[in-house]
């Protein structure tokens, strides 16, 4: 087996464990039987238990903005562009956090507020997050497609949802619906910023 497979095998194994145990429950061993390779094997990639889960943030950060904020950077064309990149980015990373509530479950449960080095890769993401969105108002605007705004406090408001989504759905067992979220999210974003 080649190296990289190596790898991923560990990191799709310790998310799978991260999920069920927790962080703090979760031990290496429990990595290494469900990843079914060698202690030698993992600490050849990860220094801890640790290392895995930070890489897992990374992961999880990259997948977020290359399907729902990257499409943000691109042009945008017409209303109806303006209206399916909002509801994509909204739709996809609601996705995104339901598919991956284990992981984001320890996140918010274990992790938030006691590791400065993983909430500092959070923060300084719902920045860039906050920034794409702020670009992506403004160039509409100045196609026409949106009325002029106080844009980097409706980006800041429009970046945020998705964390109040994941905590709602997390810590408060919310059974929120995505679509009906998306569209209503959606709707008050296209139609509050018209001309």
């Amino acid at each position: 087996m080649a190296r990289g497979d190596n790898r991923k095998r560990i990191m799709d194994a310790a998310s799978k464990v991260f999920a069920a145990k927790g962080f703090k429950e979760t031990s290496v061993e429990d990595i290494l039987r469900e990843a079914q390779v060698a202690r030698a094997t993992y600490y050849h990639y990860f220094e801890n238990k640790f290392a895995a889960f930070n890489e897992l943030v990374d992961r999880i950060l990259n997948d977020i903005w290359e399907s729902a904020l990257e499409p943000m950077t691109e042009q945008v064309e017409s209303k109806e562009d303006f209206e399916e990149k909002v509801y994509n980015a909204i739709v996809k990373t609601f996705y995104y956090f339901r598919e991956n509530r284990g992981f984001i479950n320890i996140y918010i449960r274990e992790i938030w507020g006691m590791n400065p080095e993983i909430d500092g890769k959070i923060l300084a993401f719902q920045y860039k997050a906050a920034d794409t969105v702020e670009d992506f108002l403004r160039r509409s605007a100045e196609k026409g497609i949106i009325r002029d705004m106080n844009y980097d406090i409706i980006a800041a408001a429009l970046a945020g949802s998705p964390q109040h989504l994941a905590i709602h759905l997390i810590l408060m067992g919310g059974k929120t619906d995505i679509e009906t979220f998306a569209n209503a999210l959606t709707d008050m974003v296209v139609n509050g910023m018209k001309k």
